[in-house]
């Protein structure tokens, strides 16, 4: 089975951190989800395709973006939430997943 290792190589700059999703790669998504779950999206604003979609699917979504002041490393919403989608800066993903580890309300597996 061919490995996808184009991470390996690929360009690490905040430039190329700024990636965003289409909605086709997102519908995938839709299959996998429960409906009932709460879905914070954590790099995302209104306009992200993230949460459009899974809203427009019926989710409940949470979503929250540096840029609203609300930072991945220092927030966490309030509300409860049960699943994270999002598509994060690739240069800072270590550190992304660490923080997942760590949140409050998420359990990780």
């Amino acid at each position: 089975m061919p490995r996808n290792i184009g991470y390996l190589t690929a360009k690490k700059t905040k430039l190329s951190d700024e990636c965003y999703t289409p909605k086709y790669a997102v519908l995938p998504v839709l299959e996998f989800l429960n409906k009932n779950k709460v879905i914070w999206c954590p790099f995302d604003s209104s306009k992200s395709e993230f949460v459009k979609v899974l809203k427009k699917n019926g989710n409940k979504v949470i979503f929250s973006h540096l840029e609203q002041g609300k930072d991945f490393f220092k927030y966490e919403p309030k509300q409860k939430y049960d699943i994270i989608i999002s598509n994060p800066p690739y240069t800072i993903k270590d550190k992304v997943i660490e923080r997942c580890y760590n949140l409050k309300n998420l359990l990780c597996y």
